[in-house]
Order: C-alpha cells, then structure tokens, then sequence
C-alpha cells in the first residue's frame, strides 16, 4: 500500500477522479440502454441533419466562390471588349478573352464549364472554342426537350444572377446541369450585350456525396422554389414527396414522413446563397437495425468498464504517485512531506518552484536590461560631453557597472562600406563586428561599445599592464578582425581611432577627433585605419592660383578641351595626393574651380543654368574622392557642350547670310518655307529658325513673309491688281495675302494702293 503522509494527499484525490471518470460511462451506458429509442431518434436527427449541413457548406461555399468568380467576369476588361468587339476586326481580342475564361475555369473545380453568349456575333466563346450559336447547341444542348429555339429565348434573355437548370448532353446521354446565368454587361443589364453561363460540375458534387455516411441507404436533393429538383444523387430509391413551400412551413426542423411505405427521416436546410432547399431522405430502418446492436454493446461495455476501469485505477494510482513523492523528498530535503493543513504535494511542488524560477528571471532579467540600458545612455552622453565635469571615474563605475582599469582612454568609430542605413542588416553588420572586436581587443583591454547616431562607436580603456605596446596590438588585432569578417561573413569595415586621452572627461575630445578621422576617411577612401594622430594640418597650399584660373578661361574660350580637362584633372589630383590638406582647404578649391567655370557659361551664354545643373548642390552631397572627382569632370563637361555649341552657333553666321539671299531670289516661290529651307540646307527646320532669330532677332517664318510684303508694296504702287500681286509674291490665295498684308502693315492691300496713287 502507498504511504500517505499529507492529509489531502494526491492519491487519494487520484483514486476519487478515476472512480468519477469511471462512473460516468458506466452511468450514460446505464442510461443509454434505458433510453435507446430516444437516443436512437435523436441520433438519426442529428446524423442527418449534420449529414445535410455538410452538403450545404459544400454546395453553398461552391457556389459562392461562383458567384464571386461571375461578379469577376462581369467586370473583366477583356470580356467587356469581347462583348463590343467584331469578330473579323479584332481575333486577337477574341483569343484573349478565350484565354482570360480558361484561366478562371482552370482553378475551379467547382465549376464544369463557362461561356460567353455575344449577342451582336450570335457567336458562343468557350475556354476551347469559339463557335456560332447554332454549333454551339448542336454540339452541347440539342435534344428534344430543349429546342434550338428555347436555346436562343435562354441566351438571348435578360438575367441578373439566377440559377437555372439546363438539360446538357455528356458523352451521348442527357443530363440536367445546373448554371449560373448573367447578363452581360451588369452595369446596363436593360440593354445586354451578351450572356455569361456558368455550369456546375455534377460529378463533383456527387464524388463528395459518395464519401458520405448513410448516403448509399438514401438519397440527397436540391430543390430551388419551383419544385425543380436541380441536383440530386444517382441510383435514388426514394421520390420526393413535399414541396419547397412545404418545407418553408417547417423552418428547417427534421421529421418523419411516410413515403411508399416506408418511414423516411426527412432533413432540410436552406441554401445562404440561393433560394434552394438541400433535402436528405434517410431510411428509418437504417438507424433501427443498429439500435439492438447499440443495446448489446452498452451492456457488455457497462461490465468491462467496471472490471478494467476498477483494476487500472489502483495501478495508475500508485505509479504516478511514485515520481511525485521523490520531487516532495528533493524540494524539502526530508524524507517525508511535511503536513501543513490541507496541502496537498503538487501545491507544495508548485508554490516551490513557481516561486524560485519567478524571483531569479525577474532578477536577471531586469538587472541585465537597466545595466544594458544605463551603460549606453551614459557612453553616448560621455562622448557626446554631457557628463558631469564633477562624477569621478570611480562614481561611474559603480553607478554603470563599468570597470575601467586605468585612466587612459581612446574612441574608435566603425565605417561599413556597404552602408544600408539603419536596418536590420545594418544592425546584424554591427552586432558582428562588435562581437568579434571584443573577442580579439577585450583579452587585453577594456572595450564598449554603444550607438552613436547610426555610427558603430567604442570606447577602449588601455590596461596597465599592455600599455607600452598597445598601439601595435591594436593595429594587429584590427587587422585580424578585418580579415576574420571579410572571410567569414563576405564585408568590409574600416576603423578611424583618436589620439590617447587621459580622464573620463576626454573621451569627448576622443570622440570629436574620431570623427574628424571619419571624415578623412570617407572623403579619401584608402585606408582601413586612420589614426587622428597621423593627420597633418600643416599645409598652407592653394592648388587654384589665379594664374591657373585665367589659363583655364582662356583654354575653354579657345574651345582647347583636351588641355583644359588636363588642368581640371590636375588640380583635383594636387588637391587630394597630399594627405596633409585639410577638408575645408579640398572643398574650397572644389567650389572655387566650379565657380570659375560657371561665370565663363555667364559670359558666353544668355540665360540661367543654374536650376538645371546645380553644382555646389552635387558637390556638398559627396563623401569620398572619387565622388567628387566624377562631378567634376561631370560638370567640366557640361561646360564645354555649352561653349561649343555656341561657337558652332556663331560659325553658321555666314550660312544665315546664305538664308537671306535664298528669301529674296524664291520669294515668289509658294513652296517656299521653313521646311523648305532646311530640307535645302540640310538642317532641321527647328535648328535653322533657331539660329536664324539668334543671329537676325527676327524669326525665319516671319522673315520670308515680309520678304514677300515689301516686293508686294512695289507691285501695288505699279498698278498691279491684287490677285495678280499676290500670285506674283508667292501666296496662295488673295485671302491669305490680304490677311498678312494688313497683319504686318496695318491697312488692306487696296487702301494701300489707293493711298499710294
């Protein structure tokens, strides 16, 4: 026997739970076998009714996924073009539309097929074919019950989403199908152009029915509100003998109906989707015959579970007991439980542990974040200098967990050179780089790091005992976490690290001449550790002489570009090869060269660049040399475009002359305009009246018509008639000629000639 030593001991609270567990079954058996007819009918209610909700979910959920995918098609470009278009005119639309049905057939089951009626073609569009109605019916729907004429009185109807059924022939027999109808367009269904039909696949519906219980005892129907079975399973034994309003009557409820003879359990259910009645007609004999078979097996349960059920509830019992009794020993530390009122041993376990666990994660939890969390915040505001100048390293320590081992200090920051910004990636990237850094410098040193503004940053305090060498340490170990990463984990970083500071209050300093690194870097992009200790602020040279400014003026007025870009390139390589120049001395240079290249577009080109090619703007935004380089010269280039353009401009001077004299001699040519002349000087027409306003400030159209005005007036004052004038000066018509005579000398041609004699 098991050793109880806790007054509500579990296992007596086990013995009392399976006794329960074992005495419900034996009291629903007893009951059970009392009441089996009322059972038996319930169960018959409940099996058909359960039976006739899986059809309608399955039907309904069919055919709402068919209405969803009508109210598709009703709004597909394609099929709305295939309605409008004509069948000679546009096959490729009619492909088109073919291919757009095959593709919402394809992934249907539900559906057997699909089909566009167009009434302005009297032609059917399937996933397969495309035929003339009549074809169409031949091939799908002739019979003797459904006539080429109610094929067209379906067709040709006007729908607005009904179910019908049609009698189709499949593989030479004829069958019902139900299909979903609608006219087409839905957004003038007064006027349709054509019918869009759905069809149901049977066979679906009727594969999922098979695999139903009961199913091959009785019989499965759809009925719509017309009395009108539209599906019903094969092989059905039983006829139908109520109606849709009958059933309406009912509300749903299942019951007993005679039908030849034989008591059928009758279940319905209405449709969610449409107004169709889902019918199933069970046999009662059915569920009767299993009712003495259900008796037996109640008894014969009712004494197995009283003998097992009492043998296994004294073997549990005590096995599971075993384990709880050894965790009560190992959480005390005593032999037996102690009693303490009603306790029981899982209460006492669970107190225990709940408890331990509880107070040591909340501990460790919170201490590693508010530590994490307050060393950060105090790093940044460390280096940021918004420390306070009177906390004293050994305050800080203690205050932020932070051991420093010495008074010397130094900041690296790290550069990613495949900067993503500040994402996931990005933050991994860090995350790597942080770790591997710490691993190889933190054997030696003192390091932490924190974020600065998007910027990997540490702060490394040199350990007493490395500080002879600690520089070359720290290259070496750079180096190897360099190599370690580009290896490992296919990117590169480099390192920019500030002078030795002593005191908590230099790491500011620190911090500021990091970034000063950080900006070389960036800018000149070679090394892969700067220290700001080897930056040289001694140069006072200026790349950009005068001298060199008016020798690059005169080299771009003279159109001498091969010498002026080797000048441009020059000072740009002087700028950047000596290492000791400082940024702002490079950025000055940069803007003054650009300047000087801007005020030659001034002087030699009317109008503005500035809004198109903003180069102070282009310059600012670059971060290394090569940057700036590349604007430069893309900017150099620019320039150049400009004034050999205008030169080109200037030496057509002489062709513009030859413009002039072409005017005066083909004036009285009709033929002759701007196109003509450009065609004559191989020019476009738009370059050549361009130029021809540059040089003269008068367009070429308006040259030539008062070119033809002034020969005009000569004719006039000789007594010319007007028609004859106009014909003479190369207009087309007296009404044209009138019309730019008075445009350009402000009276007619006749009150001018009048005026003049």
């Amino acid at each position: 026997m098991l050793r109880m030593h806790f007054k509500n001991s579990v296992a007596f609270k086990w013995k009392i739970s399976y006794g329960v567990i074992l005495f419900i079954p034996i009291l629903i058996s007893a009951l059970i076998y009392v009441q089996t007819g009322s059972i038996v009918e319930y169960e018959i209610k409940r099996a058909n009714k359960a039976l006739l909700n899986q059809v309608k979910f399955i039907v309904d959920s069919g055919l709402l996924q068919t209405e969803q995918l009508g109210n598709q098609m009703s709004i597909n470009t394609d099929i709305r073009k295939y309605l409008d278009v004509d069948q000679q005119k546009d096959p490729f639309q009619i492909y088109k539309t073919k291919q757009e049905i095959h593709k919402y057939l394809l992934y249907n089951d539900f559906i057997k097929d699909i089909f566009v009626y167009s009434k302005s073609m009297n032609m059917v569009l399937t996933p397969d074919t495309f035929v003339e109605e009549s074809h169409f019916y031949q091939m799908y729907y002739e019979s003797a019950i459904f006539t080429f004429k109610d094929w067209q009185k379906f067709a040709r109807s006007t729908y607005i989403k009904e179910y019908r059924v049609l009698p189709t022939r499949d593989n030479g027999l004829l069958n019902e199908t139900a299909a979903l109808v609608q006219s087409l367009p839905i957004d003038n269904s007064n006027q349709p152009l054509g019918t869009l039909v759905i069809t149901l696949n049977n066979n679906k519906i009727e594969k999922i029915l098979k695999n139903m219980d009961w199913i091959q005892y009785g019989q499965v129907l759809i009925l719509d509100k017309n009395d009108q079975i539209v599906f019903h399973t094969k092989d059905a034994g039983l006829p139908l003998s109520i109606h849709y309003s009958e059933m309406e009557l009912k509300k749903d409820e299942p019951f007993f109906e005679n039908v030849q003879g034989h008591k059928v359990m009758i279940s319905h259910a209405s449709s969610s989707v449409v107004d169709w009645k889902y019918v199933s007609m069970i046999p009662a004999e059915v569920f009767w015959e299993r009712a003495e078979h259900i008796r037996n097996l109640n008894l014969l349960g009712l004494f197995i579970c009283f003998i097992i059920g009492g043998v296994m509830i004294l073997v549990f019992a005590r096995k599971n007991y075993n384990p709880i009794q050894e965790l009560v020993r190992f959480v005390t530390g005593k032999a037996f439980a102690p009693v303490e009122k009603e306790q029981d041993e899982f209460e006492l376990i669970r107190q225990h542990f709940i408890k331990t666990i509880q107070e040591r994660d909340d501990s460790n939890h919170k201490q590693v974040q508010h530590i994490k969390l307050l060393r950060n915040y105090f790093l940044h505001r460390l280096m940021k200098g918004h420390i306070e100048k009177e906390q004293s390293l050994e305050e800080a320590s203690k205050a932020y967990h932070i051991l420093w081992s010495s008074d010397y200090f130094l900041v690296m920051l790290f550069h990613l050179e495949s900067d993503k910004g500040v994402s996931n990636e990005f933050q991994l990237l860090q995350f790597i780089i942080s770790n591997v850094v710490t691993e190889l410098i933190g054997a030696k040193h003192t390091l932490h790091f924190t974020d600065m503004d998007g910027t990997l940053a540490a702060v490394l305090n040199i350990q007493p005992a490395g500080f002879d060498d600690w520089k070359d340490d720290l290259e070496a170990e750079l180096k190897e976490a360099r190599e370690f990463i580009e290896k490992r984990y296919n990117f590169q970083f480099a390192t920019t690290i500030s002078g030795l500071q002593r005191g908590m209050g230099g790491i500011h300093q620190a911090f500021m001449q990091a970034l000063e690194a950080l900006e070389y870097l960036m800018l000149l992009g070679d090394e892969k550790v700067v220290w700001y200790g080897d930056l040289k602020h001694t140069n006072k040279d200026y790349y950009y002489t005068v001298n060199q400014e008016l020798i690059l003026i005169n080299l771009l007025k003279s159109c001498e570009f091969i010498q002026a870009r080797e000048l441009v390139t020059g000072v740009i390589q002087s700028s950047f090869n000596q290492g000791n120049t400082s940024i702002e001395m490079l950025k000055c240079i940069m803007i003054d060269l650009v300047s000087t290249m801007m005020k030659l577009i001034q002087d030699q080109h009317h109008g503005s660049v500035w809004e198109e090619l903003r180069p102070f703007r282009r310059l600012l935004k670059c971060n290394t040399k090569f940057e700036i380089e590349y604007q430069m010269l893309e900017i150099f280039n620019y320039v150049c475009q400009h004034i050999e353009s205008k030169n080109k401009s200037i030496s057509n001077l002489v062709k513009n002359e030859h413009v002039t004299e072409f005017v005066q001699e083909n004036y009285h040519d009709p033929n002759l305009s701007v196109s003509l002349l450009g065609e004559h000087f191989s020019m476009t027409p738009q370059y050549l009246s361009r130029l021809f306003k540059e040089q003269r400030g008068q367009g070429l159209h308006e040259f030539i018509c008062q070119t033809r005005i002034e020969h005009a007036k000569q004719l006039l004052l000789k007594g010319e008639s007007i028609e004859d004038t106009a014909r003479s000066t190369g207009f087309t018509s007296s009404s044209t000629f009138i019309k730019v005579f008075k445009k350009y000398e402000g009276i007619t041609p006749g009150k001018y000639q009048f005026n003049g004699q």
